[in-house]
């Protein structure tokens, strides 16, 4: 049983970071071989990582870096997906999907780091809530 997840909560309570603020990266057996996805919360899958890394926070809400490593037409998943990637593959995953996945991871650190629109700074200013009801924070995270 992969047993990921007790670590990352156990980062996440010495650097004092919420769930959300982490990006869980992980093999997906349901993407073709070198695809990317990015995916907000949900469930785990079947991926027995991010079931222990939901049940070790106690939340779903974290943001995770998807990676195909395709599904294989016969025989024992686990060994599929334990087993090591051909020189063909090794060379993709170096060449172009890791680089993907870079960008990626940047993409979303920017945007999490991004600063609140004008409006969402004034309300928060202004002591809370907008006419919606929402506050600042829930605004900007939309």
């Amino acid at each position: 049983m992969n047993d990921s997840g007790r670590p990352i909560s156990i980062a996440l309570k010495q650097l004092q970071l919420a769930p959300d603020a982490i990006v869980v990266i992980h093999d997906d057996l349901e993407r073709e071989f070198g695809k990317v996805a990015i995916k907000e919360g949900g469930s785990a899958g079947g991926h027995n990582g991010v079931r222990s890394t939901i049940a070790s926070l106690q939340t779903p809400t974290f943001r995770r870096l998807r990676i195909g490593i395709g599904r294989p037409a016969h025989g024992d998943i686990a060994a599929y997906v334990l087993a090591p990637f051909s020189s063909d593959e090794l060379h993709h995953l170096e060449t172009t999907v890791f680089p993907l996945a870079l960008a990626t991871l940047l993409q979303l650190q920017l945007q999490h780091a991004a600063p609140p629109t004008a409006a969402a700074r004034r309300t928060a200013s202004s002591g809370g809530s907008a006419s919606d009801g929402t506050t600042a924070k829930e605004r900007v995270n939309r």
